[in-house]
């Protein structure tokens, strides 16, 4: 083996000048070992980086400590070959080996994922649809449902944030995001709250459908059907009346309002704060504004308008929860007519 101008052995000298090894051929004269177990470790080493050829024995060499390479390489020169069925059984040998050591790694993996999975936050909710799991976080806080999606993998969580309205999806984006480190006794009792909404969905399989979760799936698929919803509620009040009138209360929206009785409207609002009509409309459509102000008081119409005028900016969270209020009131009057 030469040396560089520093001074230092080039370790892939004695590689290089070896002779190839005569690959496919069994009846080339062969001198050294007549069985693997006469072979040392070194020359174990030496004979599969020789079977493997020049580049590859360089390449591998480059990751050992020098010493450790030059052994080798002086091993590799000086080495007799032995037979080929010697060659096959140390070939053999190390592929063993090296299966082993990958299945042991493999299994390393497995557990760590394993643990990992089992201390890992909301885990329950890996094995749900996507719009179970938006319909379980519908009416919890945007933070609470941004916190969600954060452990959630990202693939999942970029089908739950497809089911949540456009004007959320966003807000959503931007607070996941920005979320800051949060105590773990907190994570984990939010996660207890999660887990009991979502006791519904884990019905066993041989057990008959649960009406609460058929309710929730139905209610969301009707919020995103490219038909109109009055016209798949029509058809299934000509089957059951019942379940097409919980369907439409699920299924109502803050912009949903506009197509309620002005008489009903009336009395829901007589339930609500001006306070929080006001905010409910801050960004709210011309015609839905007019809806609204149209079923309360003049005095009441004009108090809303002055505080909606003079109200500063107010977070999406803050309005949800004010046409929260306003659904939840209508709910109930519309419930009862």
């Amino acid at each position: 083996m030469n040396t560089t101008e520093h001074g230092q052995t080039d370790i892939s000298d004695g590689v290089k000048s070896a002779i190839p090894f005569p690959q496919g051929s069994t009846n080339f004269q062969m001198t050294g070992a007549s069985n693997v177990s006469e072979l040392s470790g070194s020359q174990k080493a030496a004979l599969l980086l020789y079977s493997l050829g020049t580049d590859v024995s360089v390449e591998v060499m480059k990751h050992m400590d020098p010493k450790g390479a030059k052994a080798l390489a002086n091993e590799i020169s000086s080495m007799s070959l032995p037979n080929s069925q010697v060659m096959l059984e140390l070939l053999q040998e190390f592929n063993q080996r090296f299966e082993n050591q990958q299945e042991a790694l493999n299994e390393g993996a497995r557990r760590e994922e394993a643990e990992r999975n089992s201390t890992m936050p909301f885990k329950s909710l890996k094995s749900l649809h996507p719009e179970e799991i938006a319909s379980i976080l519908a009416d919890e806080q945007i933070q609470t449902i941004a916190l969600v999606l954060s452990y959630l993998n990202p693939e999942h969580a970029a089908d739950v944030l497809s089911c949540f309205p456009k004007h959320m999806q966003s807000d959503l984006v931007e607070r996941i995001a920005s979320i800051d480190e949060i105590p773990n006794e907190l994570v984990r009792n939010i996660e207890k709250i999660i887990d009991e909404k979502a006791q519904p969905f884990f019905a066993p399989e041989s057990a008959p459908a649960d009406m609460s979760r058929r309710m929730e799936a139905l209610s969301i698929m009707l919020q995103r059907a490219n038909v109109p919803s009055d016209d798949l509620l029509s058809r299934i009040g000509d089957v059951n009346p019942n379940m097409a009138k919980e369907l439409r209360m699920k299924a109502f929206t803050f912009e949903n309002i506009i197509e309620v009785d002005d008489n009903v409207l009336r009395q829901s609002l007589m339930q609500v704060d001006p306070e929080l009509i006001a905010l409910s409309l801050k960004i709210a459509e011309a015609a839905l504004i007019d809806k609204l102000l149209g079923c309360v008081p003049p005095e009441v119409r004009e108090e809303i308008k002055d505080r909606r005028d003079l109200m500063g900016p107010k977070t999406l969270m803050e309005i949800e929860d004010a046409q929260r209020e306003v659904i939840q009131a209508t709910k109930i009057v519309m419930g009862q007519a």
